[in-house]
């Protein structure tokens, strides 16, 4: 089943990203028995999805370029199992690795990792 990113289609979207879960801040005071604990907020939400599209050569490049220009912004993501993920801020967009598929529609395939996390 094919995915997208931010609205730019793959055909697959491999990945999920980790559920919100409260963080915690703790301490120790010298000369005091016992830890302080503090509620920080929401964290650990980090993900990683690879992505894989199969199209022709020249196609796969303005892929990729639209792929990159994703990085930095908010964006929504649909993976392959039709599963959505709303407020995903994307910190990194890997390069596209491009190789021969000479079995697949186009004739090439890409596979590029894009990293970030879920915000609250």
């Amino acid at each position: 089943m094919a995915g997208t990113l931010g609205g730019v289609s793959a055909t697959f979207v491999r990945g999920r990203p980790r559920e919100l879960k409260t963080a915690l801040d703790i301490w120790v005071v010298a000369g005091r028995d016992g830890y302080g604990v503090m509620d920080i907020g929401l964290r650990n939400s980090e993900f990683r999805f690879e992505v894989v599209n199969y199209d022709t050569s020249a196609d796969l490049e303005t892929w990729a370029a639209s792929m990159a220009a994703l990085q930095g912004t908010i964006i929504t993501v649909v993976n392959d199992f039709g599963d959505s993920y709303d407020k995903m801020l994307v910190v990194r967009v890997g390069q596209a690795e491009k190789s021969i598929a000479t079995h697949a529609p186009g004739g090439y395939r890409a596979v590029m990792t894009v990293v970030g996390v879920r915000l609250p």
